[in-house]
């Protein structure tokens, strides 16, 4: 089940496009300048010189925004994009890049009274982009999966919504968070929105309390039963499934015991 690459070559695209066309590049003797309208009559330049950002409203003199980073790679250095919708463009500014991970620090415009003024974010964020919802997306790749943290903006609040985590080549860990911080977690098949089904692919399999070796006494079922996945221990080798019939089991069961099931239909043999 390989939805992620193709899901996330469409979502690339996506801000290849929308963020080409907000800001623009010039080259000013050794530093490299990036400008765009950060709202109205609020033109703002940032030039990265020698490891420094630096900003300044466009006729002001250059003030230090950033320092200590690191020039490499080939990712874009500034990006500009309202993240905490307040009809202020906010500016992501690359620290450093890593293999296939480019790390960004996320600065917070705020304009009053005629001033603008940055806040910087505490945490950073892998290869930023914007969905087609709208939302900012933090992708921080591991080999050939990516880890995606989704971020809801509104009117001028910012927080973590979605945490999608891959598992293994078939499922994600996908966390939904309150605007508190809550979170809780489903299983979802790999870059899908869908709900991880499975069915019994064995004769019988015993139901265990925790994720090893069950007692034969246990409950168990039977091949063709249909469950759904709870929850994963480490790559997949164990997972903890529900069955509901006349009564609603939740336990543990080994992996080499199910086999996935998009549609959530098994048949009995």
């Amino acid at each position: 089940m390989k939805f992620l690459k193709s899901k996330f070559s469409v979502l690339m695209v996506f801000l290849l496009i929308n963020l080409s066309a907000q800001s623009c590049a010039s080259i000013d003797g050794n530093a490299e300048v990036y400008s765009s309208n950060l709202a109205d009559d609020f033109f703002i330049e940032v030039k990265l010189e020698r490891g420094k950002y630096w900003f300044r409203i466009v006729g002001s003199e250059w003030e230090l925004l950033k320092e200590g980073v690191q020039r490499t790679g080939r990712s874009k250095e500034v990006l500009f994009v309202d993240v905490n919708d307040n009809d202020v463009k906010d500016i992501f500014v690359k620290v450093f890049e890593a293999g296939p991970n480019s790390v960004y620090a996320l600065f917070f415009s705020e304009i009053k009274i005629g001033l603008i003024s940055f806040v910087e974010q505490d945490e950073l964020f892998g290869s930023p982009y914007v969905n087609e919802k709208g939302q900012m997306v933090s992708v921080k790749r591991d080999g050939p999966f990516s880890t995606l943290e989704t971020y809801k903006g509104y009117q001028g609040r910012f927080y973590k919504f979605e945490l999608r985590e891959p598992i293994n080549s078939d499922l994600d860990r996908v966390t939904i968070y309150d605007e508190g911080g809550i979170g809780k977690f489903s299983i979802k098949f790999l870059g899908a929105s869908i709900d991880a089904f499975a069915c019994i692919s064995v004769e019988r399999v015993h139901l265990s309390s925790t994720p090893s070796v069950s007692k034969k006494s246990q409950p168990y079922l039977v091949k063709g039963d249909a469950v759904s996945i709870l929850d994963v221990q480490g790559e997949g080798e164990w997972v903890k499934v529900r069955y509901s019939a006349k009564n609603i089991f939740e336990a543990w069961v080994p992996q080499n015991s199910i086999k996935l099931n998009e549609t959530g239909h098994c048949e009995k043999e």
